[in-house]
């Protein structure tokens, strides 16, 4: 488990800060769960506070009790204790390799490198009320990557499985996945539609509803 930052490109001398602060910045937590073996299996990935508040709350709604969560010696990961995990933090100044050649930190430091490649390579910029759907989208395509064929229809079972709701509170709930606290953004009223956003199985060509009916 690790702490990340995505956006502060600028330099100091153009506004920008270095380290983890910075008002162009997005914190967010990395997780990769391995094998006995070492190798990749999930990947966990969310915006949030590098406080132990934050951290707290990520444990207990992500992780089972019986982890092993190892990260570095920040002290803000020592909270997933308080959610029933094991904590084994590695400080990088006292190891004797570098800090991206530790093994408990190969994959976070690799995958964490393949999503900001990813990401700087497809957009020339992102905005920071988005940054959460950039997150779920590179995960959701991580935590698949072994069976491609599938990744359509789990989508489109995951979206059929979903509870209809309107544009308002759909945008509602995705601008408040940035805020730490879990509050939502306010909107304003001219956003909202008259109608709600629901689809009924009339509306769906033929093709897609026994591709549905398949799934279900």
């Amino acid at each position: 488990m690790d702490d990340a930052v995505l956006g502060g490109e600028k330099a100091e001398l153009e506004g920008g800060k270095r380290g983890r602060k910075g008002p162009n910045k997005v914190p967010f937590v990395i997780a990769v769960a391995t094998s006995d073996e070492g190798r990749p299996q999930r990947l966990f990935l969310q915006v949030a506070e590098h406080t132990g508040e934050d951290i707290e709350r990520v444990a207990r709604a992500h992780l089972a009790p019986s982890a092993r969560v190892v990260s570095d010696g920040l002290g803000c990961f020592r909270a997933v204790t308080r959610a029933g995990c094991r904590h084994e933090p590695i400080v990088a100044a006292r190891a004797p390799e570098q800090p991206e050649k530790i093994p408990a930190f190969r994959w976070v430091n690799t995958v964490l490198g393949n999503l900001k490649t990813a990401i700087t390579g497809t957009f020339h910029s992102i905005r920071r009320k988005y940054v959460p759907r950039y997150l779920a989208e590179f995960q959701w395509r991580f935590n698949r990557r072994a069976r491609l064929a599938d990744m359509l229809d789990q989508l489109l079972a995951a979206a059929v499985a979903t509870t209809p709701s309107t544009i308002i509170s759909a945008k509602s709930r995705a601008l408040g996945a940035t805020q730490p606290n879990g509050a939502t953004i306010p909107l304003t009223t001219s956003m909202a539609p008259k109608v709600p956003l629901t689809i009924t199985t009339s509306e769906v060509p033929r093709s897609m509803r026994v591709m549905m009916r398949k799934i279900a």
